[in-house]
């Protein structure tokens, strides 16, 4: 029978090694983030002081994520009313070969 660790994720994302090993694989699905951004119609409401809209940031607790810095990003990923989802953050992480996991706000 398999049994989980307890603590096994804190002491991952402690590791230093390991939050820099996990951010350089996320950074391997910005370029197809930004594609996917590109095809449909690039930023909508792009937010100032951020050079690019979609990129790596590192969470001191959650260790590295991938961010969509535009105001209306949350329409592009889960859609609206108006608006069908077009996934591009969960889209670009599973085409570079990642494993998407969404978290509570």
């Amino acid at each position: 029978m398999f049994r989980r660790a307890p603590g096994l994720e804190r002491e991952i994302r402690a590791d230093p090694r390991s939050t820099a090993a996990a951010g350089r694989e996320l950074r391997r699905a910005v370029p197809i983030a930004r594609r996917l951004d590109g095809a449909t119609g690039g930023p909508w409401m792009p937010r100032k002081g951020h050079a690019q809209q979609i990129d790596v940031e590192d969470d001191p607790q959650l260790g590295p994520v991938l961010v969509n810095y535009d105001h209306l990003g949350h329409l592009k990923e889960w859609g609206g009313r108006n608006h069908a989802p077009r996934a591009i953050l969960r889209r670009a992480v599973r085409a570079a070969g990642l494993r998407f996991r969404q978290l509570p706000k």
